[in-house]
């Protein structure tokens, strides 16, 4: 059964204060790593950004991620608890995948998760429903606060979510549909958010998802392809009980994303 969650759109109309982007010394893979640091509802939050197109921060697409679940939020993208690294080590090779293909990421902490801001928003602190809400606003703010730092609105977003991360990305997708040009679902969650079922989607999707997969069962992707076949552009069934595809899997699985990426972002200059 997929729980289907309905909540405000008033959760995203706060305003968006100053925004700052500072330089880390992280250049590991040939790749800079930026800071992007914003406020949203009152919170102070973070996102890393990586520069891997060649136009640098002049590009305007953008590759937006939305990670999954963590078992003790503060400690995410954190290698112990005085040093962070962005993403960490689970999500690294994903998010930098997509660097190393030539474009520009842009990765969220969400509210309570390392040093951001709304720790009594998460799952582990049990003080509100569905933080999942919570955590859709912060990734759409964290694009608006990238806008407002640039000057200027991107012309193209492809957004990629794993695990918990997956209906977020579809459910942002769908909000910032104007700009959004593909949603990437890796192994992805079982609940929904009611708008999903209510507004008229345009945005296509692909589907990645381990057949063995027990951490989140390949049927929670099914609901995608039967609620909107029409927009489905690949559906990848691999046979892997990986939570995060890995090996041959996960490289299969990029090289789908990164060739629909360059096409979307081709076809929409």
């Amino acid at each position: 059964m997929w729980r289907i969650i309905w909540f405000s759109c008033l959760l995203y109309c706060s305003p968006m204060s100053a925004v700052e982007l500072h330089k880390l010394a992280d250049n590991s893979q040939g790749l800079s790593r930026y800071l992007l640091e914003f406020e949203h509802q009152g919170l102070h939050q973070y996102g890393l950004l990586i520069i891997g197109s060649e136009q640098g921060l002049e590009n305007r697409d953008l590759v937006l991620l939305a990670h999954g679940f963590h078992p003790n939020p503060p400690m995410y993208g954190k290698t112990s608890p005085e040093i962070s690294k962005r993403p960490g080590d689970y999500y690294r090779q994903w998010v930098e995948a997509y660097g190393l293909a030539g474009f520009n990421v842009l990765v969220p902490d969400y509210r309570g998760h390392n040093d951001s801001e709304g720790f009594e928003f998460t799952h582990q602190a049990g003080k509100y429903d569905f933080p999942e809400r919570y955590y859709a606003s912060d990734l759409i703010a964290a694009v608006s606060a990238f806008e407002n730092y640039r000057g200027e609105s991107l012309d193209n977003i492809v957004i990629a979510g794993h695990s918990m991360g997956a209906p977020i990305a579809f459910y942002a997708g769908n909000q910032l549909a104007d700009k959004v040009r593909l949603v990437s679902l890796w192994s992805s969650a079982s609940y929904r958010f009611e708008q999903d079922k209510t507004t008229v989607t345009e945005v296509p999707f692909i589907i990645h998802h381990g057949v063995q997969d027990k951490t989140t069962p390949i049927q929670n992707s099914e609901y995608y392809r039967q609620q909107f076949p029409e927009l489905e552009l690949y559906y990848g069934a691999y046979q892997s009980d990986k939570h995060m595809l890995s090996g041959k899997d996960f490289n299969d699985a990029m090289a789908i994303d990164i060739g629909y990426i360059k096409r979307f972002f081709k076809e929409n200059k």
